[in-house]
């Protein structure tokens, strides 16, 4: 059973390109200014071993950059990478999932 207030969703795409290809896209942060078109610059911040923690400028539907911090770990031989939202704004109370290619 679902609590309330929680929604989870999926979302699937199909293309072309070698599935390590596309894992690498998502894994690279230095190239999500050129991959994600709503970011604006990502710095990697301190974390502890194993894990990533992004700081994030955001410019939605050509709005004012908005930051976030994201917590993530990135699973080189299972082309996944989990993540955890760390600054969240109501409604929002958390969000995190992961990326399987």
């Amino acid at each position: 059973m679902q609590d309330a207030g929680v929604r989870r969703t999926a979302h699937e795409i199909t293309v072309a390109v070698p599935a390590a290809t596309v894992h690498r896209l998502i894994a690279d942060v230095d190239n999500w200014p050129r991959t994600f078109p709503d970011t604006v610059h990502v710095a990697l911040e301190a974390a502890p071993e194993g894990e990533q923690r992004l700081r994030i400028w955001e410019a939605a539907d050509g709005g004012e950059p908005q930051v976030r911090t994201l917590r993530r770990i990135v699973q080189d031989d299972e082309l996944r990478v989990n993540f955890e939202q760390l600054t969240n704004e109501p409604p929002v109370a958390s969000l995190g999932g992961a990326w399987l290619v």
